[in-house]
């Protein structure tokens, strides 16, 4: 027990001390004031039936903890991925290894470390939501065990289960890095979403609330809507509301606690078994030698392209910093990747334009989020920042030249695409491809040279394309529906976008330069 206290305490206040860490509970205060709209507001977050109750205990309770638990695991997982990581990154994982502390040990100190995180984050919303009731002013009633037990029962064992995932995502070799960002987004989407109202009880929570919707308006159709419900302009906008009474708790809520726990304790349990404890890597040189042979005959095929590319570029000083700019990019990718982005390209000239825009265009660009989440950044990562910046101009050079070649770079790998498109005469989709890769690098430098990790882009990126063009919001940065695109000016509008974001990322090179 001595090991794991320590493990968790040295993790803990060494975390907690970061302004980060202040950033962040300053930014859950305001997400907790969102969730809570007021009446005349043009959108709601929990909407039962076109109803929600008026913010009084109760309700104010329940709500923020059926959000939570819809919300929290996709931002949460993010905020503690980087437990064992920072001891690696900072070296001090053989001192760690020579120590007898054992696997389960270490780990349940980072657990430990994790979830007291997490709560933090949760005590911080709870006590923003009395301020929520307070400002809104609909019942000035404050019920503390109205507003504190939901929190308590449905949404702590969530951060449980949140913890224990951050910890073995980054035991697994292949999620510890940006492929793990990727997919715990999409395992969220997929599976949390739909799952997470019968395993943490959520469900019945919810269940209640449209009971209580039905018995006030028997006319509702019980229909729930949780998270961003955008009400019409008009008379649509004024929010019908009902008055609920409260929560009533059931053996269920305890049995979905255990079950939320048990499956913790799973995720935990898997960890330790795969966790090395920081030994060194054996040599893989024979493994590889396989693919090492493919690699070579790839670069054979590829060296006439890369020939002519260094000639093109080699007249100027500006156009060769472009050309190292795009090599630094492309440059450590696996064979698969360079063969799936083959494929992809090679969609892109014979697929049907609608399956173009829909499939090979997005599929194209996610496969990218690794190559463009280091920019912004990449010198800090190598600690080669004091030598990049004690160059000669490095913002009226190099920031020009990181941009405009992660711009080549997005753009090449949906050039055939803009063949097509300027051949079959789709100028507006071609338009909206060049708006689009801008966008794209923009995004990635603003994050990078801000926040200062791969992260941010990687979450954020993953996002919007989800958001864009998979589900053809107005977030589509490819124009999968040129209609829709067309009649939003969306080209414009990411034009715009994309200036702002340069305009950020330069105001962070400067920062970063001190």
């Amino acid at each position: 027990m001595t090991a794991i206290y320590y493990t968790f305490r040295a993790d803990f206040f060494d975390r907690v001390r970061r302004r980060n860490y202040l950033v962040i509970l300053l930014c859950m205060v305001i997400v907790t004031m969102l969730f809570f709209p007021a009446s005349d507001a043009s959108y709601g977050m929990v909407m039962i039936g076109g109803y929600r109750g008026i913010y009084n205990s109760a309700f104010v309770g329940a709500a923020l903890a059926i959000l939570n638990a819809f919300f929290l695991p996709i931002i949460c997982f993010y905020l503690v991925k980087n437990a064992v990581e920072r001891d690696r990154d900072r070296g001090i994982s053989e001192l760690i290894a020579s120590t007898p502390v054992t696997k389960l040990q270490y780990l349940l100190g980072k657990w430990l470390s994790n979830l007291t995180l997490l709560i933090g984050v949760m005590i911080i919303m709870s006590l923003t939501s009395v301020f929520v009731q307070l400002w809104h002013g609909e019942s000035y009633t404050i019920n503390p065990l109205d507003l504190f037990l939901p929190q308590l029962l449905y949404v702590l064992p969530i951060l449980a289960a949140i913890s224990a995932a951050a910890i073995l995502f980054e035991t697994i070799p292949v999620l510890r890095g940006g492929i793990g960002n990727v997919a715990y987004f999409f395992l969220w989407t997929a599976v949390v979403v739909n799952g997470i109202e019968g395993a943490s009880g959520v469900g019945e929570l919810i269940e209640q609330i449209r009971l209580a919707v039905m018995n006030h308006d028997p006319s509702s159709n019980g229909g729930v809507n949780i998270g961003v419900t955008v009400s019409s302009s008009g008379q649509d906008r004024q929010i019908n509301t009902f008055v609920w009474s409260g929560v009533v708790y059931s053996s269920a809520v305890f049995v979905s606690i255990a079950t939320v726990l048990g499956f913790s304790a799973v995720l935990l349990g898997a960890a330790t078994l795969i966790f090395d404890r920081f030994k060194k890597a054996k040599d893989h040189s024979q493994t590889k030698n396989g693919g090492g042979k493919f690699a070579r005959k790839l670069a054979k095929l590829t060296t006439p392209l890369g020939k002519l590319f260094e000639v093109v570029t080699n007249p100027w000083s500006f156009t060769r910093l472009v050309r190292q700019e795009c090599l630094l990019l492309i440059r450590g990718g696996s064979v698969w990747w360079y063969l799936i982005l083959a494929g992809f390209g090679l969609a892109q000239l014979i697929a049907p334009l609608e399956a173009v825009r829909a499939v090979a265009i997005p599929g194209a660009w996610i496969l990218c989020v690794l190559t463009f989440s280091p920019m912004g950044h990449r010198e800090l990562q190598q600690g080669a920042d004091q030598l990049i910046f004690s160059c000669l101009s490095p913002i009226k050079k190099q920031f020009p030249a990181m941009l405009l070649g992660g711009f080549l770079i997005a753009f090449m790998v949906v050039s055939p695409a803009f063949v097509r498109f300027v051949v079959s005469g789709e100028w507006f989709s071609a338009v909206m491809l060049l708006s689009g890769a801008l966008f794209i690098v923009s995004l990635a430098l603003a994050c990078g040279s801000l926040t200062r990790t791969s992260r941010t882009f990687e979450i954020l990126f993953t996002a919007i394309w989800y958001m864009g063009p998979l589900n053809r919001s107005p977030l589509d940065f490819v124009g999968v529906d040129p209609v829709l695109s067309q009649a939003a000016n969306a080209p414009f509008g990411f034009f715009v976008a994309s200036v702002c974001l340069i305009a950020a990322a330069l105001q962070g090179r400067r920062w970063q330069m001190g």
